[in-house]
């Protein structure tokens, strides 16, 4: 179900109908308004390119975030890669251990048996 958000951007009040959470709408309008409050700052150009120039800014702030994701993703798929064999590793010493442990406990047991 879609529910309507007011949010302000520039002065306009606008309706948004969204399935998302008010609260981020909201956070995200803050932010937009930023981006372009930093624009109106930096240099004097028309309201059109301000506002295209702060969603550039916004859109390489999120392929940013993305890329950093991605980044960690592969990361941690690494790590669990590392975490498997390490496991199977000590499974196979441990295993070689026993064996060693059972085969010596056998060779007491026949010397003492003599």
């Amino acid at each position: 179900m879609k529910d309507s958000t007011r949010i302000r951007l520039r002065g306009r009040d606008y309706l948004l109908r969204s399935q998302g959470d008010p609260e981020q709408i909201q956070r995200a309008t803050r932010l937009v308004e930023e981006k372009l409050a930093e624009q109106e700052a930096a240099i004097a150009v028309d309201t059109h390119d301000r506002f295209m120039l702060a969603m550039l800014n916004l859109a390489g702030d999120a392929l940013r975030e993305r890329s950093e994701r991605e980044s960690l993703a592969l990361e941690l798929e690494q790590l669990h890669a590392a975490w498997q064999k390490a496991e199977q590793n000590l499974a196979q010493r441990a295993g070689l251990l026993v064996a060693q442990i059972e085969r010596r406990l056998a060779e007491s047991r026949q010397t003492e048996g003599e």
